[in-house]
C-alpha cells in the first residue's frame, strides 16, 4: 500500500498567503476599530490639548461624528450637552473634550455654561482613513475564509494505492481493472493523467507531484500492476522541498 499526503511545498506556499490575507484583514481591522483611533486620542492629548497622557486613555465614542458633535449652541448648560453626548471623556481647564473614533468635540466652558464648540478632524487619523481600513479588512474576510477552507483541503489530501485500486479524496475508488492507460501531461513534468472507465464512458484523473506527495511512486506501481509503458517522467522521485530561510536582520 503507498499513502501519500500533499508536498511540503504546497502546504507551505497555501499556509503563508492563507496568514498574509487573514493577518492583514485582521490587521486592517485592529487598526479601523482601535488603532487608529487610540492614536487621534493620544495625539489629540499630547499635541493639540497640550497635556500628558494619563495611564488610562480616555474613551472614544464610534458614534461620536462631526454631524453629531455639531448640534450644541453657545449659552447651553453643559448638562444639556451631557444629556445629549454623556459625560465628557476628558476635563482640562475650561475645557470638555469628547473624543470620537475620526476627531474629538472641544467644548469651552464659562461655569457651567458653553462658549463654544469646536469639532476637529483627526488629528493623526480622518474619518475616511479609518473608513478605508475598515473596507480593506472587511473585503479581504471572504478571502481570507476561502483560503482557510483551501488550506484545510490541502492538509487533509490524501492519495492511497492499495490492491483494490488508487483512492484520492473526495473521489470514489478507481479499480485497477477499470484503468485503460495513464500517461504524462505533455509540456508539464512531474503530471500525469489516468485514465479509467467509470459509468460508462471514459474519464480521466489528473495527478501530479505538487499536489500528491508519492504520485510518482503511485504512477510507477500502477504501471507494474497494468503493465503500461512508465512514463519517463516517473522514474525519478523529485527533490525534498526546503522552505526559505526566514530573512537574517
Amino acid at each position: 500500500m503507498i499513502q501519500s499526503g500533499t508536498t511540503p511545498e504546497r502546504l507551505f506556499r497555501t499556509t503563508v498567503i492563507t496568514l498574509l490575507v487573514c493577518g492583514y484583514s485582521g490587521w486592517s481591522l485592529w487598526d479601523g476599530y482601535i488603532a487608529y483611533p487610540r492614536t487621534n486620542v493620544e495625539s489629540a492629548l499630547r499635541n493639540k490639548i497640550g497635556v500628558m497622557i494619563p495611564k488610562a486613555l480616555p474613551a472614544s465614542d464610534r458614534k461620536l461624528t462631526a454631524d453629531r458633535a455639531g448640534g450644541g449652541k453657545a449659552g447651553e448648560p453643559l448638562s444639556a450637552v451631557v444629556a445629549r453626548l454623556g459625560q465628557p471623556s476628558f476635563r482640562h481647564e475650561d475645557f470638555a473634550y469628547y473624543f470620537g473614533h475620526g476627531g474629538y468635540l472641544a467644548i469651552e466652558l464659562a461655569g457651567d455654561r458653553v462658549v463654544k464648540h469646536e469639532w476637529t478632524p483627526g488629528p493623526r487619523f480622518r474619518p475616511i482613513d479609518l473608513a478605508i481600513q475598515k473596507a480593506i479588512g472587511f473585503a479581504l474576510l471572504p478571502l481570507g475564509l476561502a483560503f482557510i477552507v483551501h488550506l484545510i483541503r490541502v492538509i487533509t489530501t490524501r492519495a492511497t494505492l492499495t490492491d483494490k485500486g488508487l483512492k484520492v479524496q473526495g473521489r470514489p475508488l478507481i479499480p485497477y481493472d477499470a484503468m485503460t492507460d495513464l500517461g504524462s501531461v505533455k509540456g508539464k513534468a512531474g503530471c500525469f493523467d489516468l485514465r479509467y472507465d467509470g459509468d460508462g464512458r471514459s474519464k480521466t484523473l489528473h495527478l501530479d507531484d505538487y499536489a500528491i506527495r508519492q504520485v510518482k511512486a503511485i504512477v510507477r506501481e500502477i504501471c507494474r500492476r497494468k503493465g503500461f509503458a512508465l512514463p519517463q517522467d516517473a522514474m525519478t522521485d523529485p527533490p525534498e522541498y526546503v522552505p526559505p530561510d526566514s530573512p537574517s536582520d
